[in-house]
């Protein structure tokens, strides 16, 4: 959601402006409305990666801990997830405060945080690399659990003869195949972030040409792709479930 927001202001912008960008980009990059753009930003980077993690968490804690479990409360969840939400955007607030504060206008039409090689500000370098460590840690957690939770699937030791059947059969191939899918597209796509903000950064001159597959590919492509993921396994699992009945 908050990366269909971020292309549809985009949109407007240039719908509005489009004619007349060359007189209009510095004041499109010192006004407030960038600068929100430049929080939701921070807000969706930041929290895509702790959403990813949770549901892989709550995964795994299920498999690992099918019936003494929290994961299975819904009210537990709800609140979880309402803490992480409200946290980084706290965090995301705080960030875009800081930057306000501390420069005039932002390097890149996008409203992204980036380094303008030219103009490197302090803020700015703490939001970058932050977001950048955000990105690592979460790729890194949320493979980590992923492999935890495929392993205690196929365990010898926590599987009884009757579930060593049902796995040898295929019960577990979806599940196992949606997280590996998880995993690769969160990694390619973190490090792809990670590659192009840390590329950015030692450029002299910043260029739009750049900041432009970060802004309308690389961002909102994560969600994408891993909501295909979920929705191709969650109509499987409908099906399966229906056939089943009858």
């Amino acid at each position: 959601m908050p990366g269909i927001l971020y292309l549809a202001v985009l949109f407007v912008y240039d719908t509005l402006y489009g004619h007349d960008f060359v007189v209009n980009e510095e004041m499109w990059k010192r006004c407030d409305a960038c600068f929100a753009l430049f929080a939701l930003v921070t807000f969706y980077m930041l929290s895509y990666e702790c959403l990813l993690a949770f549901m892989a968490m709550s995964k795994c804690m299920i498999v690992v801990k099918p019936i003494e479990t929290s994961f299975k409360q819904q009210r537990f969840v709800v609140k979880c997830v309402a803490y992480l939400v409200v946290t980084i955007a706290s965090i995301s607030i705080l960030l875009t405060v800081l930057v306000r504060q501390t420069v005039t206008k932002l390097p890149s039409v996008f409203c992204l945080p980036v380094l303008d090689g030219q103009n490197r500000t302090v803020s700015m370098e703490v939001v970058v690399w932050f977001i950048c460590t955000h990105l690592l840690v979460g790729t890194v957690v949320i493979a980590t659990v992923h492999c935890i939770m495929i392993h205690k699937l196929y365990s010898k030791t926590e599987l009884s003869e009757e579930a060593k059947s049902l796995s040898d059969q295929g019960k577990y191939i979806p599940l196992v195949i949606q997280a590996c899918s998880t995993t690769v597209s969160e990694a390619v796509f973190s490090l792809t972030k990670i590659s192009i903000l840390v590329a950015v950064s030692y450029l002299t001159t910043l260029s739009e040409k750049v900041t432009l597959p970060l802004a309308t590919t690389v961002i909102p492509g994560n969600s994408v792709v891993n909501s295909l993921l979920f929705l191709v396994f969650g109509v499987r699992t409908f099906v399966k479930a229906k056939i089943g009945k009858q």
